[in-house]
């Protein structure tokens, strides 16, 4: 599902997704220019059919499991559809099943903690990140979303710095460590 020095499958779709809207958002700007708003009122095609796509997925998966209720790997699946969804509280009740069958799974430990974090949750977020980490050290993607959770929600600076400098250390040659390295060189120089 996921690995540890590339970005994850969910990562990439939500990549994808944020491209797809992007372009779609810039397009139906500039056709606004010219049209009149209310010929817009369904949302652009492409980002609708993905979200479409999804939800038929997570309907077919989800009586896949009415049938093998305890099948980890489907229950995960549905989880990252609503992820990619971004609908935070189904996802986690689909990655806390998962939990519940298999507690140590660091990957479902980092997404969950994702969806905790967007509903405000961070110390939840964080505790989770937290045993991700404590299960597979050299996972990555939890290194950078801690850091995240730690800059963004808790205005600790000092310990998100600390912590993307570990993630830089386990995936130094990703996109995203370049990015922090950046970022990181921006703080400490006081400009933002």
């Amino acid at each position: 599902m996921h690995t540890c020095k590339t970005m994850s499958e969910t990562n990439k779709k939500l990549l994808q997704f944020a491209i797809i809207f992007i372009i779609s958002a810039v397009i139906l700007f500039y056709i606004m220019q010219t049209e009149k708003p209310s010929d817009f009122i369904h949302p652009p095609p492409a980002v609708d059919s993905l979200a479409v796509s999804l939800r038929e997925e997570i309907s077919y998966l989800q009586d896949s499991l009415r049938q093998d209720s305890a099948n980890i790997e489907i229950i995960i699946r549905i989880a990252n559809g609503y992820f990619d969804l971004d609908q935070y509280q189904s996802a986690i009740e689909y990655y806390e099943k998962a939990l519940e069958i298999q507690p140590d799974r660091p990957l479902v430990l980092t997404d969950c903690a994702i969806m905790y974090y967007h509903l405000g949750k961070n110390d939840t977020a964080l505790e989770y990140l937290n045993k991700a980490i404590n299960l597979k050290s050299d996972l990555a993607q939890a290194y950078f979303n801690k850091g995240l959770i730690l800059m963004t929600a808790d205005n600790n600076p000092k310990a998100a710095l600390a912590v993307w400098r570990e993630y830089i250390d386990i995936a130094p040659e990703s996109e995203y460590a370049k990015m922090m390295i950046k970022r990181i060189e921006a703080i400490e120089s006081g400009s933002k």
